[in-house]
């Protein structure tokens, strides 16, 4: 519908692109931060269980990336005995 609201698309605007309410939310954003502002929303209005399972996925990935430094590492550290011997 060409008259809603971008953000919220509840609300009908004639003259503007964002309904009120998403003003105060852009509002905040350009006051804190985009980054800011979501990771607020985040902490609050995010249930724990969902955040439980994203964690899970991204921990997985950082020891799967620790896991290949740690190898490259062991290689790097072995090359360097093997030059003084």
């Amino acid at each position: 519908m060409p008259f809603l609201c971008k953000l919220c698309e509840n609300e009908y605007c004639f003259t503007t692109y964002i309904c009120e309410d998403c003003r105060t939310i852009r509002h905040l954003m350009n006051l804190y931060s985009k980054d800011i502002v979501l990771g607020v929303l985040d902490k609050c209005l995010v249930i724990d269980k969902f955040k439980q399972k994203k964690e899970a996925v991204i921990n997985e990935l950082k020891e799967t990336a620790n896991h290949t430094e740690t190898k490259e590492q062991e290689e790097y550290h072995i090359k360097l005995r093997n030059r003084k011997n």
